[in-house]
């Protein structure tokens, strides 16, 4: 799986990237924009093996900044579906 970063020209802003048409965004990046649900790091990773265990389509990234050396773009059409 390819892992996007802020070099590639997908790279909208931190978590933010529009591939092939499809915006994605990270959990931490969508609750913030649309100010939705408690934006921790332990919930947005247990979001995050939850949309693992529906099988919605995902992307690597490298953060911009923190401690991740990876984290996962979704769909924000699914991610309104979820959270919406």
């Amino acid at each position: 799986m390819k892992q996007y970063s802020k070099e590639d020209r997908e790279y909208i802003s931190n978590g933010h990237y529009l591939i092939e048409g499809v915006e994605y965004m990270s959990i931490w990046t969508y609750k913030n924009k649309k100010s939705v649900g408690e934006n921790s790091t332990q919930m947005n990773a247990s979001e995050a093996r939850i949309f693992s265990s529906m099988g919605l389509n995902c992307k690597s990234t490298k953060p911009d900044f923190g401690n991740f050396s990876q984290i996962y773009i979704y769909r924000v059409e699914d991610l309104d579906d979820y959270y919406l």
